[in-house]
């Protein structure tokens, strides 16, 4: 996409303005206007793929309303932990489950709480209801993750993973149209030699998807010489 493209085009609460070069890494930003009347500087992938919609507005008032609505939650915990104790794996998994999305001075806060992600009241209130429903973590290799990563921590959308799983289910498929066909970008990848690093900062800067597919780079061109 063009960068004139995007002029006057609305991403959320933003209407980007006009582009511009950021001096210290050379990437396109555009001006954007927020519906709260301030102005916003992004980078124009994070307007394209909606992970910025707002100059940060929302974020603070998610902040402010799941912080007032969950004040207290770090009272003691009432007894009756008969299935674990506080010296336990799950234990501590439960306990910092918590603070994520309940205390705002977490410093993973803006990840969870603070963009909405919940614990269900059961689980929030109670950890042997936690353990009761997620049992006992396999190996200490797993960890405690939801299967949809914008829902909430609660029955049915929590497991134990490990990393490895839990990285295959936060990834992205970015397809690419080109040639008339339509492919995921880790194919175009394999098919032209190119990494994928190269051909999205391409994309970025205006190329044509043929384009960013087909021009060789200076390690392609030096490889075809040296086997020449």
């Amino acid at each position: 996409m063009k960068k004139a493209e995007l002029a006057g085009q609305r991403f959320g609460s933003l209407v980007a303005i006009h582009s511009l070069h950021s001096a210290r890494d050379g990437r396109l930003r555009w001006h954007c206007q927020c519906d709260c009347g301030a102005t916003h500087e992004v980078e124009a992938r994070y307007l394209r793929s909606g992970n910025t919609t707002s100059c940060g507005c929302a974020m603070r008032k998610s902040t402010q309303r799941i912080g007032s609505a969950n004040r207290g939650w770090f009272t003691p915990v009432p007894s009756g932990c008969e299935m674990g104790d506080s010296k336990s794996a799950e234990y501590r998994t439960w306990v910092l489950m918590r603070r994520r999305c309940l205390d705002p001075k977490c410093h993973s806060f803006e990840k969870y709480g603070g963009r909405g992600i919940l614990v269900c009241a059961e689980w929030r209130d109670s950890f042997p209801s936690f353990l009761r429903d997620m049992g006992r973590k396999p190996t200490a290799a797993h960890s405690l993750d939801r299967i949809d990563n914008n829902g909430n921590y609660e029955p049915g959308n929590c497991r134990w993973a490990t990393m490895r799983e839990q990285t295959n289910n936060r990834r992205v498929t970015r397809f690419v149209t080109a040639y008339g066909q339509t492919k995921a970008l880790t194919d175009w990848v394999r098919e032209v030699g190119i990494c994928r690093e190269t051909i999205i900062d391409r994309l970025e800067r205006g190329w044509s998807v043929e384009r960013a597919l087909s021009t060789p780079t200076r390690v392609h061109l030096a490889a075809t010489k040296e086997a020449a």
